[in-house]
């Protein structure tokens, strides 16, 4: 790959690999790769990235994605809340997500608890206005969490929250109640 990328002397602003079956050590590549730093979006829906893909994306020690990247799609990349013992405690503590993301798209990965990394991470910032979590095994705790995080401060710029397909239950309307404090532009939920 970094070979063919070498060629390319224009600035790459979007990129899309859905379903070419890269994984964590791939997303390595890609994440140190300064070719990408005017990235804009970038889709790997549909590759078994898994929990440790998506920290080579975001930690601060690898990548090269610059604040102008507004979109990532992780549609099905795998993402399981048992691989949270693939990162360190060392990278827990260490990596905050340094670009404001616009849209996080992460349906159809077990994230359950690693939700709770992924806020501590800061990829949910109040900048974010669609954030797609349809099918992540998630309960209430896991989003009442979310929501509440810095006062809901997090979640004030959503427009979009697609929670389809978790496990909400009682919590829910503890969830409603929050959602309706902090987001003032929330319309699709």
């Amino acid at each position: 790959m970094d070979a063919i990328l070498k060629g390319i002397s224009m600035p790459i602003i979007e990129l899309q690999l859905n379903s070419t079956f890269l994984t964590a050590s791939e997303c390595l590549v890609l994440a140190e790769n300064p070719q990408f730093a005017n990235l804009k979006s970038l889709d790997l829906s549909c590759n078994p990235i898994t929990a440790k893909g998506l920290v080579y994306l975001i930690d601060p020690a690898h990548t090269k994605f610059s604040e102008k990247l507004k979109h990532l799609t992780l549609y099905n990349c795998e993402i399981d809340h048992v691989q949270s013992n693939l990162i360190s405690n060392e990278q827990l503590q260490s990596i905050k997500c340094e670009f404001n993301l616009k849209s996080l798209n992460l349906s159809h990965n077990s994230l359950g608890n690693f939700l709770n990394f992924i806020v501590e991470f800061d990829m949910i910032k109040s900048d974010c206005e669609h954030l797609l979590l349809n099918t992540c095994q998630l309960n209430d705790e896991q989003m009442i969490n979310l929501a509440s995080k810095n006062n809901g401060a997090m979640i004030a710029g959503l427009t979009t929250l697609d929670l389809s397909n978790n496990l909400l239950s009682c919590g829910f309307i503890l969830l409603i109640r929050q959602l309706r404090e902090s987001c003032d532009f929330l319309t699709n939920l």
